[in-house]
């Protein structure tokens, strides 16, 4: 999530006119949060898939440790949201 996007200060005036500061803010606070959410299931999808690779070429200890990463990530993202 690191792609910066710098939109015309044209497009900010308008928002900024359109809504009220505490509009903004919510809209950027849910912003942030579906990006947290996204970021934490593409984490935790790659854990499975390395986990899966692993366990498929019979190498259990790597499956696992995919695994418990993916389930630190879960855990993780679940006491931000809590």
């Amino acid at each position: 999530m690191s792609d910066r996007y710098d939109p015309p200060e044209e497009q900010i005036q308008k928002v900024l006119r359109k809504y009220t500061p505490r509009q903004v803010a919510i809209a950027y606070l849910r912003s942030s949060r579906r990006a947290r959410q996204a970021e934490a299931a593409f984490d935790v999808m790659d854990g499975i898939q390395g986990a899966t690779a692993a366990a498929a070429t019979g190498d259990y200890k790597s499956a696992k440790d995919e695994l418990q990463k993916a389930m630190r990530r879960i855990k993780r993202d679940k006491q931000h949201h809590a």
